[in-house]
Protein backbone atom coordinates (compact mmCIF):
# COMPACT_ATOMS: atom_id res chain seq x y z
CA UNK A 1 0.00 0.00 0.00
CA UNK A 2 2.85 2.40 1.13
CA UNK A 3 4.50 1.80 -2.56
CA UNK A 4 0.76 2.92 -4.15
CA UNK A 5 1.07 6.39 -2.15
CA UNK A 6 4.74 6.82 -3.25
CA UNK A 7 3.99 6.05 -7.17
CA UNK A 8 0.77 9.00 -6.66
CA UNK A 9 2.66 11.29 -4.98
CA UNK A 10 5.48 10.90 -8.36
CA UNK A 11 2.84 11.31 -10.78
CA UNK A 12 1.52 14.26 -8.87
CA UNK A 13 4.77 16.08 -8.65
CA UNK A 14 4.95 15.24 -11.99
CA UNK A 15 1.82 16.57 -13.29
CA UNK A 16 1.94 19.66 -11.54
CA UNK A 17 5.67 20.51 -12.77
CA UNK A 18 4.35 19.41 -16.33
CA UNK A 19 2.10 22.17 -15.55
CA UNK A 20 3.58 24.37 -14.08
CA UNK A 21 5.63 24.74 -17.49
CA UNK A 22 2.27 25.13 -19.74
CA UNK A 23 0.96 28.51 -19.55
CA UNK A 24 -1.63 28.98 -17.62
CA UNK A 25 -1.54 25.31 -16.58
CA UNK A 26 -3.92 25.43 -13.80
CA UNK A 27 -5.35 21.49 -12.65
CA UNK A 28 -8.83 21.69 -12.86
CA UNK A 29 -10.05 18.39 -12.02
CA UNK A 30 -8.35 15.26 -10.23
CA UNK A 31 -10.95 12.13 -10.80
CA UNK A 32 -10.85 8.69 -9.88
CA UNK A 33 -12.32 6.67 -13.03
CA UNK A 34 -12.25 3.07 -12.64
CA UNK A 35 -9.73 0.25 -11.04
CA UNK A 36 -8.74 -2.61 -13.44
CA UNK A 37 -7.71 -5.65 -11.87
CA UNK A 38 -4.94 -8.21 -12.92
CA UNK A 39 -7.22 -10.68 -14.38
CA UNK A 40 -9.07 -8.02 -16.56
CA UNK A 41 -5.66 -7.23 -17.79
CA UNK A 42 -4.76 -11.16 -18.52
CA UNK A 43 -8.15 -11.61 -20.06
CA UNK A 44 -7.71 -8.72 -22.23
CA UNK A 45 -4.29 -9.69 -23.44
CA UNK A 46 -5.99 -12.76 -24.95
CA UNK A 47 -8.12 -10.92 -26.65
CA UNK A 48 -6.07 -7.65 -28.28
CA UNK A 49 -2.57 -8.73 -27.83
CA UNK A 50 -2.49 -12.96 -28.05
CA UNK A 51 1.41 -12.76 -28.46
CA UNK A 52 1.74 -11.92 -24.82
CA UNK A 53 -0.49 -14.68 -23.78
CA UNK A 54 2.57 -16.89 -22.40
CA UNK A 55 3.57 -13.42 -20.53
CA UNK A 56 3.18 -14.44 -16.72
CA UNK A 57 3.04 -11.28 -15.28
CA UNK A 58 -0.44 -9.24 -15.25
CA UNK A 59 -0.74 -6.07 -13.07
CA UNK A 60 -4.10 -3.82 -12.33
CA UNK A 61 -4.00 -0.27 -12.82
CA UNK A 62 -5.95 2.76 -11.14
CA UNK A 63 -7.03 4.86 -13.69
CA UNK A 64 -7.27 8.62 -13.28
CA UNK A 65 -8.64 11.89 -15.35
CA UNK A 66 -6.81 14.64 -15.44
CA UNK A 67 -8.33 18.20 -16.59
CA UNK A 68 -6.21 21.18 -16.57
CA UNK A 69 -6.51 24.82 -18.37
CA UNK A 70 -4.52 25.93 -21.04
CA UNK A 71 -4.72 27.74 -24.15
CA UNK A 72 -5.87 26.89 -27.69
CA UNK A 73 -4.06 27.85 -31.17
CA UNK A 74 -5.94 31.16 -31.08
CA UNK A 75 -4.71 31.95 -27.46
CA UNK A 76 -8.36 31.47 -25.72
CA UNK A 77 -8.32 29.54 -22.62
CA UNK A 78 -9.70 26.23 -22.76
CA UNK A 79 -9.70 23.26 -20.51
CA UNK A 80 -8.27 19.49 -21.76
CA UNK A 81 -7.46 16.58 -19.80
CA UNK A 82 -4.98 13.49 -19.94
CA UNK A 83 -5.28 10.33 -18.72
CA UNK A 84 -3.16 9.08 -15.64
CA UNK A 85 -2.92 4.95 -15.09
CA UNK A 86 -0.70 3.67 -12.41
CA UNK A 87 -0.15 0.13 -12.18
CA UNK A 88 -1.07 -1.81 -8.34
CA UNK A 89 2.23 -3.34 -7.82
CA UNK A 90 3.94 -4.30 -4.84
CA UNK A 91 7.22 -3.83 -6.35
CA UNK A 92 8.99 -1.13 -8.48
CA UNK A 93 8.99 -1.11 -11.69
CA UNK A 94 11.66 0.36 -13.69
CA UNK A 95 10.09 2.50 -16.24
CA UNK A 96 7.63 5.45 -16.49
CA UNK A 97 6.12 6.42 -19.45
CA UNK A 98 5.02 9.65 -20.68
CA UNK A 99 2.89 10.74 -23.91
CA UNK A 100 1.87 13.77 -25.16
CA UNK A 101 -0.74 13.94 -27.62
CA UNK A 102 -1.42 16.88 -30.02
CA UNK A 103 -4.13 18.02 -31.96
Amino acid sequence: MFTHIKILVFVSILLTSLLSIAKPGELVSLTHLQDVDAAEVAAGRKIFCPATVNIKKAFGFKIYKAEYSTTDLKGQPVVTAGLIMVPQVAEKLPLFVYHHGDD
